[in-house]
């Protein structure tokens, strides 16, 4: 081997080191990520999945991989199941984009709501991939409704006094 292909083998070698890094580190900032990040196939089969989606599903992402998202996201609306063809995942995998809408998921005992959001990446060189982040709203809408409920009471109670205040202007 003469000193040129020595050279070439050794800059190949540095630059498979720092590529095996920057994914590394891609990888670990992406498993640290509260929101689950969920890559799929063409047909819905989990290709990666970050920590927040084991969690999520009380699975190792082990167990995870190779699973069909659509199985394992059962998912409801008004408390009545959502029907496979209109799944989120599904209509992502139709059809691409998909603004995050809100459904309803039930983790043992535990009703959630999750907001899901999906779209396909072209990768040169690739079929593609689709990215679904699922942020749990569980908390957010609690919060949202007991808001809604305050604002009811106050408006109530602002009515009762400017009725009182009428009245005691008569």
């Amino acid at each position: 081997m003469g000193a040129k292909e020595q050279l070439v083998s050794e800059e190949t070698v540095t630059l498979l080191r720092e590529l095996r890094g920057t994914l590394g580190r891609l990888e670990a900032a992406l498993g640290v990520i509260s929101e689950v990040i969920v890559w799929t196939d063409e047909g819905g089969k989990i290709e990666w999945c970050n920590e927040a989606f084991s969690r999520l599903m009380g699975r190792p992402i082990i167990a995870l991989l190779g699973t069909n998202l659509v199985d394992l996201l059962v998912l409801d609306e008004k408390d009545r199941p959502l029907p496979r063809e209109v799944h989120p995942v599904i209509l992502v995998l139709r059809g691409g984009l998909r603004p995050f809408e809100c459904y309803g998921f039930q983790r043992g005992e535990q009703k959630l709501v999750l907001e899901i959001s999906g779209t396909r990446v072209q990768l040169e060189g690739s079929e593609g991939i689709f990215v679904f982040v699922i942020r749990n709203a569980t908390e957010r809408r609690r919060d949202e409704t007991i808001l809604k409920q305050t604002n009811i009471e106050l408006s109530r109670r602002e009515e009762k006094l400017s009725n009182a205040l009428s009245e005691l202007e008569k």
